[in-house]
This record gives structure tokens, sequence and C-alpha cells, in this order.
């Protein structure tokens, strides 16, 4: 997966660079049919503790998942942005069928 990494007005650490990537390939683990990942670092500017802002852009097969979240470090705010981009991911790969029930996408079917 490719991952972009931006941080408008930020110098990030390696320390924080390796972090993103290294949370962002998590997401290419459980599904491979994802493409690419853009992920935006800022700052918000509020007076409160929790202006630390990440977002994640995840695209791949005609599909654009989008998770934003805030907190008072960029890792903590990273590795939310990431469990709620996996929850996104889990419940695409369960289909509704015409009937109504489901059936999980990737399932192999056994004779």
């Amino acid at each position: 997966m490719n991952t972009i990494i931006e941080s408008p007005h930020i110098i990030l650490t390696e320390q924080l660079q390796d972090y993103i990537m290294e949370k962002a390939s998590k997401l290419a683990h459980i599904d491979e049919h994802l493409l690419k990942c853009e992920v935006t670092i800022k700052l918000d500017n509020s007076s409160t503790d929790d202006n630390k802002v990440c977002e994640m852009i995840v695209s791949g097969d005609k599909r654009r998942l989008f998770a934003s979240s805030r907190s008072k470090t960029f890792e903590e705010s990273v590795l939310q942005v990431v469990h709620a981009l996996e929850k996104q991911i889990e419940e695409k790969k369960i289909a509704p069928r015409s009937n109504g029930k489901k059936i999980e996408m990737n399932t192999d079917y056994q004779s």
C-alpha cells in the first residue's frame, strides 16, 4: 500500500513517521485490496490540550474510507484513527444478500 504523510506547518520526527507507517501497514494486512493511504497530521487552533489531529483516507477497489481523531498526542490520534478504519473495513467485508442474510465476502467455499 502506498502511504502518503502530510503535515502542514509541522516537522514530524522520524520516530512519528515510522509509527504512522507501521499503523497504516496494519490496514493493508486486514484488506489486501487497499491501495493508497493518505495521512494528514496537523495542530488545531484550540485552547485545549487535545489539539493534535490525525486524518486518514484509505482507498482502493472503488471504495474510500475516512476517519479523523483529535487527542493530546499524535500517537494517540493515529491509533484511534486506525481503530476506526479497522472497524469500517470489517463492516465492509460483510455484505447483505437480497434475502437479508449476511455472508462473508472473502469466504472460500469448499465442496
